[in-house]
């Protein structure tokens, strides 16, 4: 699986990284359920900043972790060698986002995945309901929203979940409209240089 080739890298990551490495991690965690990730992504952190349970003896590697795990910026205020940035954006009064391209100290205030998600093209019935089912998962997330249509899957309305599997989902085809968005941007700049991040 993919998840395994990711924990397969972050090993030999974690067991070769020295005080002089430069390390890059891109959504750790996240080919698993929601709370395996955060948990797998926290202890990382934390391992690579010599933070709670970490072995390292001298200080860790310079590292640059990006992650859409919001509960993770909590690290900033836990360990001394962790602070936040966040990429900024942009929402216009019609609702559309721009990504600024600019990186600025502190931790992103919100997602903007169903923003991404329409401005991607998902048809508007989609993007619709998944803003219904976003502001029902904020209001109660520890229960999956009922499904809506012609009653198939009635067994599973309301059905216990853990807190954050549905928003995962919605964060995973937020990933995914980023991307195609970056590859479309970058097509459109002049000289074929796409910037770095997003």
């Amino acid at each position: 699986s993919t998840f395994m080739v990711e924990m397969l890298e972050t090993a030999r990551l974690l067991h070769g990284a020295t005080a002089r490495s430069l390390v890059l991690l891109d959504e750790i965690g996240r080919g698993t359920s929601t709370w395996d990730g955060l948990a797998i992504a926290q202890a990382v952190a934390e391992s690579l900043a010599g933070g709670a349970g970490s072995t390292r003896v001298e200080r860790g590697p310079r590292t640059l972790f990006a992650t859409h795990f919001h509960e993770l910026t909590a690290l900033a205020g836990a360990l001394p060698r962790v602070a936040n940035a966040a990429v900024r954006v942009e929402e216009t009064e019609s609702g559309r986002i721009e990504f600024l391209y600019r990186v600025a100290p502190g931790a992103a205030d919100r997602s903007y995945g169903v923003q991404v998600a329409a401005q991607a093209g998902l048809p508007a019935e989609v993007v619709a309901r998944a803003r219904t089912l976003l502001d029902e998962l904020e209001r109660s997330p520890a229960r999956v929203p009922a499904p809506r249509g012609n009653g198939r899957g009635a067994a599973r309305r309301g059905a216990p979940a853990p807190q954050l599997e549905a928003i995962s989902a919605l964060y995973a085809l937020r990933d995914q409209a980023q991307i195609e968005l970056r590859d479309q941007t970058s097509a459109e700049r002049p000289g074929g240089l796409a910037e770095a991040g997003s």
